[in-house]
């Protein structure tokens, strides 16, 4: 049961990002100077802990680029003061489609060079 759910989960990712438009690219094939960076952590708060010293990376990395966070409400609170993220956009699963269509309309207007899942 616990790997279905983990094979839904990881399929409805990838279909946010398609359905985004987002370009879903590797780290090694990603333009030299991205202008606009999105980190995806839609997941559970110690997800986004331990992730923290990723997105603190990629500002170091590309200190230029926008960077923003896809996270779920529960997990926003502990990056929305973060001085290395620019944006959080909210996607909360509880509103249903209403919360996916929220978050897309926004990813699809920021138009990103490089999508970190």
């Amino acid at each position: 049961m616990r790997d279905l759910l983990k094979i839904l989960y990881l399929n409805l990712r990838g279909l946010l990002l398609n359905v985004a438009g987002t370009p879903f690219q590797r780290m090694a094939e990603a333009s030299p100077s991205p202008a606009r960076i999105l980190f995806i952590r839609i997941d559970r708060i110690g997800d986004m802990v331990v992730s923290t010293p990723a997105i603190r990376s990629l500002k170091e990395r590309f200190p230029a680029a926008r960077l923003t966070v896809l996270a779920s409400p529960v997990a926003a609170p502990l990056i929305t003061g973060d001085p290395d993220v620019d944006e959080v956009i909210l996607w909360d699963r509880a509103k249903g489609w209403s919360g996916f269509s929220a978050a897309i309309k926004k990813l699809r207007a920021s138009r990103f060079d490089l999508a970190v899942d």
